[in-house]
């Protein structure tokens, strides 16, 4: 099973995706673009957890073979030019493939904000207003993810802009 999700859209009630969002106590570094990036990465997985918690879904753990894929995935979209699954003309899973992780299940969700929106807590509230990225966030039997963030690039026609990459996948 893939899934498949890119640029969020806002189409649910703000509400109703509040109680996803853990406090900012509880994810420290996800409402500031500032702070190392190593730490804006754990609060994304943070705010993953702490929402799939929420549905009583099991936690994801960090896998550094879906960090490694998030990180090319990242790149792929910068160097290429293009916010898609498929950036570079590879199939959305491929960079997932090649890191050698054991995949019975993946999903990627893809963000981009700048100016105040550029933070994990941003990025995860996007998705959790779309009701495809939030498809991909609560689908049962995630066991890992990866993320990354690239700050300050060039994406799309939009200049200094952070892009997200939310890696999420089950071992088979």
């Amino acid at each position: 099973m893939f899934l498949l999700v890119g640029a969020a859209a806002a189409v649910a009630a703000p509400s109703r995706v509040e109680r996803y969002l853990a406090p900012p106590a509880v994810c420290p570094g996800s409402t500031s673009a500032g702070v190392p990036l190593r730490q804006q990465r754990a609060a994304l997985l943070c705010l993953v957890n702490w929402a799939r918690h929420q549905e009583r879904f099991g936690h994801v753990s960090a896998s550094t073979a879906l960090m490694r894929a998030a990180r090319r995935k990242a790149h792929d979209v910068v160097d290429c030019g293009r916010f898609a699954h498929n950036a570079c003309g590879r199939l959305p899973w491929a960079r997932a493939s090649e890191t050698g992780f054991p995949i019975r299940t993946w999903g990627e969700n893809l963000y981009y904000g700048g100016d105040g929106v550029a933070t994990a807590r941003a990025a995860f509230q996007a998705w959790l207003l779309s009701p495809t990225h939030r498809r991909v966030l609560f689908t049962r039997g995630w066991t890992h993810a990866g993320v990354e963030i690239v700050p300050g690039v060039a994406v799309e026609r939009d200049p200094g802009v952070s892009l997200w990459v939310l890696e999420l996948a089950r071992r088979k």
